[in-house]
């Protein structure tokens, strides 16, 4: 009736939420299969088409993978968004470089191929007038990001390249920027053990738990703060602690909706605080994103009583409806997580292009490379400093990293600066840089 055969993509969604019980869920995951065997029988024979399914069982994720591998891609929404909001706590503004890499608005990634002439990886950043390369795709599939700069690049290696758009993407044979060569500065930031907060329980809290022990030094805490916690919180919360040795995981019984309760936990002495849409049968997600922004202004109010509005720790909040946005920055909050947009964003790159989904499972882990922005301290010693983008690409290249833009503190603000964060401006474009000034990077590290 749809015309399946005539479709560029098709997306399945399931048809519960992602706070459904798992019965709920695993009836759903037996309608989206079910559709997948109608859909892929449908089919056009194209290796562009695309099915993407919304499938919360592992198990079956993997089936269908196996048994659908030319046309079927599943994802679980749950784990991107974990994923996504550790990392974005790791480091201020990666929620604003994630929303524009995956929105339409600002520039993207993609696959390109052309005649490499034998070059090495480290050389094609320059051959660009638009875009940096991140990666290799090979001829079995197979996908490198961060490649080695002697990377000899093969007649039929595709890049991974973000760029504004995919008509603007041309290699040429010669340079197009010549950068400054600067020292290289063997600097890095120190592993420190960590305190983690997070206000608020969901579905994604125990995958969020697991992903901070990857990242931080052993012996750090991650504490988490509920009111009137259950029965099965008490016992996931009891196991995760005793499952994970590296680090210390402890329950507080408390209102994060009270100050005097918020008070009592010293909020400022935490690295990071990461506030949840706690959701609910008895909740709506205006409630939800409610009581998340009163929890932020509380915070905030503590935050300036003590002299730490500018402080160490770093707020990043989860909430349900993009409609709110403006008032959790206006409480603020530097990095906000819309779950529902970035989940949306996601799924329709995907069904674009549906090599797309090694990327996002190669760069949401914390094996291998992923984007963090670093301070501008590690790449330079004498401040200001006028340098242009490709001499930033270059200064990278010799840690080991992909320069693919930069973070102006001054503007972290002004959302009409799209909060300091400029990606892939004009390689010979020149920028008056300062310590708390910042490069966004693809790298295998945060130090």
């Amino acid at each position: 009736m749809v015309s399946i055969e005539h479709c560029k993509s098709v997306i399945i969604l399931a048809s519960c939420a992602d706070t459904s019980g798992l019965d709920e869920k695993a009836v759903s995951d037996a309608m989206v299969i079910q559709t997948i065997l109608a859909t892929t029988g449908k089919a056009r024979e194209d290796e562009n088409f695309a099915v993407v399914a919304e499938i919360f069982n592992y198990a079956y994720r993997e089936i269908v993978e196996n048994t659908f591998s030319e046309h079927v891609v599943t994802v679980n929404t749950s784990e991107i968004l974990a994923k996504l909001l550790v990392q974005t706590s790791r480091s201020v503004g990666l929620s604003v470089v994630y929303n524009e890499i995956l929105s339409y608005d600002g520039c993207e990634m993609y696959f390109y191929q052309a005649d490499w002439g034998g070059s090495k990886f480290g050389e094609l950043a320059f051959h660009f007038p638009d875009g940096v390369p991140m990666g290799v795709r090979h001829r079995d599939d197979s996908l490198t990001l961060n490649p080695k700069l002697d990377y000899a690049m093969r007649d039929d290696d595709e890049i991974l390249i973000i760029a504004d758009d995919d008509s603007t993407i041309e290699y040429r044979s010669h340079p197009v920027a010549q950068p400054t060569s600067y020292p290289a500065i063997e600097r890095r930031l120190e592993q420190k053990q960590e305190k983690e907060l997070i206000l608020g329980w969901n579905y994604k809290a125990p995958i969020i738990i697991s992903e901070f022990a990857d990242y931080v030094k052993d012996g750090s805490q991650i504490d988490i703060v509920l009111c009137n916690p259950t029965d099965e919180v008490h016992q996931i919360i009891q196991t995760l602690d005793t499952e994970i040795e590296n680090i210390s995981i402890r329950l507080l019984e408390k209102n994060s909706l009270n100050r005097s309760d918020l008070l009592s936990i010293e909020p400022f002495n935490y690295n990071n605080i990461i506030i949840l849409a706690s959701t609910g049968d008895d909740l709506d997600a205006q409630q939800v994103d409610s009581g998340n922004i009163v929890s932020l202004l509380l915070l905030r109010s503590i935050f300036k009583e003590f002299g730490m509005l500018e402080g160490k720790t770093k707020l990043i909040t989860e909430i349900l409806d993009s409609q709110n946005y403006p008032l959790v920055a206006r409480a603020g909050v530097k990095d906000v997580i819309i779950s529902n947009r970035l989940v949306s964003m996601i799924v329709a790159q995907i069904s674009e292009c549906k090599r797309i989904k090694h990327v996002y499972d190669d760069i949401f882990q914390e094996e291998g490379s992923e984007i963090y922005l670093k301070p501008a301290s590690l790449y330079f010693d004498q401040f200001p400093i006028d340098v242009s983008f490709a001499d930033l690409i270059s200064i990278a290249q010799a840690r080991g990293e992909i320069c693919i833009g930069l973070k102006i503190k001054d503007n972290e603000a002004n959302s009409n600066m799209n909060n300091g964060v400029r990606l892939i401006p004009d390689k010979n474009k020149y920028f008056s840089l300062r310590p708390e000034d910042s490069l966004v990077v693809l790298a295998e590290d945060e130090l």
